[in-house]
């Protein structure tokens, strides 16, 4: 049974690193575009802000005129629960706070920063950002494929998420019934089919009057029928006699022989019986064990490279070489 590989503890932790960096990457880029975007929010209020409000030339013209400008005192509102919220947007920005976040540039004025914000060399960057964030998004929620196949199980064909949902379905009763029946498939088919046919051909129906071979008795039954047989029946033997009816039925049931136990039975039933039993299967692994280096084989060709292998033949040395120092 082949199991998937299991990874190191090293490799694991590469790969928390990995996704530790990559969510750190992601609440980067998200600040930035956040930072962008109440940039842009903070200004458009100040502008609403400047342009709700008298100028101070305005008033000056006025003076000289020889207006007078009333100034009628408003209760002041106070804010609602969703105003409350709001943080408080100041009129005038000192010149360091007109910057942009997105390009990491810092402007003069608030002009200058309004006329950066619409340039194509802006409006590209913000797109770039844009596009990178929600392909690491797509990347964090999709596995990659070799991650797939690290923490995959071949004898179930699924894949886990990690290290520790890998460990759970290996110990599941899935995985192991899934196991268990490989286990037996595998041991099925180790069966030897040498051995197989040696049975299949040890089962041979004889017939001694014509010295005929059959592998099922409604052949035998055909043949003892036949013109042939019973010319071969009547035929006197090399002694003078002759077979009758009854010797040829007595002869054509001994049918089934073992050809490893040299049994013969008159049924096919009795020798099934026989293959199953103790002293069949005893002998047989006799034929297929090496008694030097006391092991037992599952099939000719396994017992053949065995005693070719390396292993058998310097033991096979040291028992001539005790033997040749016993007859000295």
């Amino acid at each position: 049974m082949d199991f998937a590989d299991a990874p190191s503890h090293g490799d694991s932790l590469v790969v928390v690193r990995d996704a530790l960096l990559s969510q750190l990457q992601q609440d980067r880029l998200r600040k930035d575009i956040i930072v962008a975007e109440l940039a842009k929010i903070e200004r458009a209020m100040a502008l609403r802000d400047v342009s709700q409000s008298p100028t101070p030339r305005h008033a000056a013209a006025a003076a000289a005129a020889g207006k007078t400008i009333t100034t009628v005192a408003t209760p002041a509102k106070k804010p609602s629960p969703s105003e409350k919220s709001e943080p408080a947007v100041q009129k005038s920005m000192p010149p360091s706070a007109w910057s942009c976040a997105v390009c990491q540039v810092r402007t003069t004025s608030e002009r200058n920063l309004r006329d950066h914000c619409g340039g194509q060399k802006h409006q590209s960057k913000v797109a770039a950002l844009e596009k990178t964030t929600k392909a690491m998004a797509r990347t964090t929620a999709k596995p990659s494929p070799g991650a797939a196949a690290r923490w995959g199980c071949s004898i179930c064909n699924i894949s886990c998420n990690g290290e520790c949902d890998f460990d759970t379905h290996l110990k599941g009763k899935k995985h192991q019934a899934n196991t268990q029946a490989l286990l037996e498939q595998n041991k099925k088919s180790s069966v030897n089919p040498e051995s197989q046919g040696t049975k299949a051909a040890a089962a041979t129906l004889i017939c001694r009057v014509c010295q005929a071979k059959f592998t099922c008795q409604s052949d035998l039954q055909s043949h003892l029928k036949v013109m042939k047989h019973q010319l071969n029946l009547r035929a006197p033997s090399s002694d003078g006699s002759s077979f009758t009816s009854a010797t040829s039925e007595s002869l054509s049931l001994e049918l089934y022989s073992c050809k490893v136990c040299s049994v013969k039975c008159t049924f096919e039933r009795m020798l099934a019986y026989h293959l199953t039993g103790k002293k069949h299967l005893k002998q047989e692994n006799l034929q297929l064990s090496c008694e030097i280096c006391k092991l037992q084989c599952n099939s000719e060709k396994v017992l053949s490279d065995h005693r070719y292998g390396k292993k058998h033949q310097a033991k096979l040395e040291k028992v001539l070489q005790a033997k040749l120092n016993a007859t000295e």
